[in-house]
């Protein structure tokens, strides 16, 4: 039973970690880059200038997250009983027949992270300068359906769970840009970035059978 509750709780952790980013996702830089008064421009268009300095606040400065799969929050996170609260689908409220038929047979998820830690832009050299310092993370997983029917289902002795990876690469980069205008016309600009890893992992499951027993 011990064992039961140990592999469970990795599982819950794991999704929570995933789908916790999307609730809180912010808007893209893709759409701020018609806001004429974005500071962040430059990094899909590095000839872009700002009219003002700037300086980013560390984390809070520049925030993007992206996740993308066939299955969401919704499907993991329902409303309490009492109809305040949330509760996960490990919870004994949610039945287990329509927890496991909003899933697929291989539940994908991929979330995408970016955070600035320092961030500022100002006007020097004769164009406008930029500095970036910045934590990239992408993960995806490939979680089958068994693995929660056994994480949900508690009437079952023996599970088999196949094809279940996960894939992470997380790195910093440091970013310097310049841009200046050649003409009235035409101004033309460049980012120079060093990258620097901080870790990769890609962990797979082919088979996994498990046996369970109340000893």
């Amino acid at each position: 039973m011990k064992n039961r509750h140990y592999i469970k709780n990795i599982g819950i952790a794991l999704l929570l970690s995933v789908f916790s980013v999307g609730a809180s996702a912010q808007q893209t830089l893709r759409t701020g880059y018609f806001l004429k008064g974005n500071p962040y421009r430059y990094r899909l268009n590095p000839s872009f200038g700002a009219e003002q300095n700037y300086i980013a606040l560390p984390v809070l400065g520049n925030l993007n997250i992206a996740t993308t799969g066939n299955v969401g929050l919704a499907d993991f996170v329902y409303d309490a009983p009492n109809g305040s609260d949330l509760v996960t689908f490990m919870h004994p409220s949610v039945d287990t027949d329509d927890f496991l038929g909003g899933l697929d047979d291989k539940n994908r998820m991929f979330a995408d992270i970016d955070v600035t830690l320092l961030s500022a832009g100002f006007g020097a050299f004769g164009g406008y300068n930029t500095i970036d310092i910045g934590v990239h993370s992408r993960t995806g997983m490939n979680l089958p359906y068994d693995m929660f029917k056994f994480m949900k289902d508690m009437g079952g002795t023996e599970y088999t769970i196949s094809d279940m990876n996960m894939t992470t690469s997380n790195y910093v980069d440091i970013a310097l840009g310049h841009s200046r205008k050649i003409t009235k016309d035409l101004r033309v600009g460049a980012r120079l970035k060093f990258l620097f890893g901080l870790g990769y992992a890609d962990v797979a499951f082919d088979r996994m059978d498990v046996v369970m027993n109340n000893k």
